[in-house]
């Protein structure tokens, strides 16, 4: 299994995603499948998100080179495939590599990060991607993306065991993260923030690929970073 994520609305609902295979929703309280697989081909790490109100599920499709949305509903496809503007920088680039897929809060933005270190962001009103990717920018893989319950934030873990925080409306790197808590070798495989709070504290959370929880510590944001947006 590559990809999974509970609906936030519905606790029982489940979306499971096969590498480089389907994608289906699971009714865990009576651990059936609900409906047929969703057309979705993925690519070997195939994630899969959920939006806040739980109306639509984001999956990378192989087939066309794009992440479609879904109506969980329906399981029909939801508007325009998203199609990330690499052509421009690398004429082969293709989603199969995909890693990490998410929505902010508001529905208004969904962000994807892939294995060759970009991040791109949509603003799914408009449909064209806000952020393009910087390809004199090198970075590890990015295995996570995560925003902020305020949607101004987006972190990023990074295979070479760093997380990023990154201001939306501009793309500035606001802090590089270290894990604590875990070896050396930890590599952070998923982030997220708790939800919002009475108190002004976001904290966030790691977790790495030995298994364990690696809390997170700030330090002053280093000139390199993810492949991030050059501005709108």
């Amino acid at each position: 299994m590559a990809g999974i994520a509970f609906s936030p609305h519905d606790p029982k609902l489940l979306a499971l995603a096969q590498g480089d295979g389907p994608v289906t929703l699971w009714d865990v309280s009576t651990r059936t499948r609900i409906g047929k697989p969703l057309a979705v081909t993925g690519g070997p790490e195939n994630p899969v998100a959920f939006s806040a109100d739980g109306g639509v599920l984001a999956a990378a499709n192989r087939a066309d080179d794009a992440v479609v949305l879904f109506d969980v509903g329906t399981h029909a496809r939801a508007g325009r495939p998203l199609r990330p503007p690499y052509a421009d920088i690398r004429p082969d680039r293709s989603l199969n590599n995909i890693s990490g897929i998410a929505f902010s809060r508001d529905g208004r933005l969904l962000a994807t990060g892939d294995q060759d270190g970009f991040i791109v962001l949509w603003d799914l009103a408009k449909h064209p991607p806000i952020f393009h990717p910087a390809p004199e920018v090198c970075c590890a893989a990015i295995t996570s993306v995560a925003f902020s319950p305020d949607g101004r934030t987006l972190a990023s873990a990074v295979e070479d065991g760093t997380v990023f925080l990154i201001h939306v409306p501009d793309s500035t790197v606001l802090h590089q993260l270290t894990a604590t808590g875990g070896p050396p070798s930890s590599v952070p495989t998923a982030v997220a923030f708790s939800p919002p709070t009475a108190t002004p504290s976001r904290p966030l959370a790691a977790t790495a690929r030995c298994g364990c929880g690696t809390p997170t510590r700030a330090r002053p944001a280093a000139r390199r970073g993810p492949r991030r947006a050059e501005g709108w």
